[in-house]
């Protein structure tokens, strides 16, 4: 990282212009990104849950709202520190479907099979392979666990148990949908961006030594 920031720094564009690799910067995108919807998510289960009378989901909802503001002005103030932040944003997605399946919904639902796609995601797009390698194999555990000793058990998309009350998990799904679809995108785009980028290098490489080929002639 190139520039230092002011602590009440809250410019996601000053962040992101610390960083000149535009695969890190992508990085950076994924992590802000997953933690703006995680933060209108939270909001969503809060009020929903209050309106509900869903108590277990309020306390759960509110004290990852705290936890996901309090990782956004990190990573707005110091993005040097992505990963440490993403560990602990992962982890924190981990222990929601660990919950969802056994202290919530006691099922396989859709929003916690989401859950499990965005961590596989961000332990691979932005820990790497080893990292994303254990945390995809410890958020498909409890789904393991579950099918197991449950017996033969299918996987259910209805909204019952203890799950947010509609229209909140609907928007949930959508939300989450959504994210995954983002964080994709600004990988793939950073990814080409380097291509491109070390292709001209290349191209700017071979003319060179053309011409001094050239003028050694």
């Amino acid at each position: 990282m190139n520039k230092s920031l002011p602590f009440f720094n809250w410019s996601f564009k000053k962040a992101l212009d610390t960083e000149p690799d535009n695969l890190i910067k992508a990085r950076i995108s994924i992590v802000y990104t997953i933690l703006f919807f995680s933060l209108f998510k939270s909001s969503i289960v809060v009020g929903i849950g209050i309106a509900n009378e869903q108590w277990l989901q309020v306390v759960r909802a509110a004290v990852a709202l705290v936890v996901y503001i309090s990782l956004v002005k990190v990573l707005l103030y110091q993005p040097a520190r992505l990963k440490l932040l993403a560990h602990i944003m992962i982890q924190l997605g981990i222990l929601i479907v660990w919950t969802n399946i056994f202290v919530y919904a006691h099922k396989i639902n859709l929003v916690t099979i989401q859950f499990v796609f965005m961590i596989m995601l961000s332990g691979f797009y932005i820990m790497g392979s080893m990292w994303g390698l254990s945390y995809s194999v410890i958020s498909i555990l409890p789904v393991m666990l579950f099918l197991i000793f449950q017996g033969n058990v299918a996987i259910s998309f209805a909204k019952t148990g203890q799950e947010v009350a509609s229209p909140g998990y609907e928007i949930l799904v959508v939300l989450n949908f959504i994210s995954i679809i983002v964080a994709h995108y600004l990988f793939y785009e950073a990814l080409n961006d380097n291509i491109r980028e070390k292709e001209k290098l290349n191209r700017q490489l071979q003319l060179s030594i053309a011409e001094a080929n050239k003028m050694a002639d």
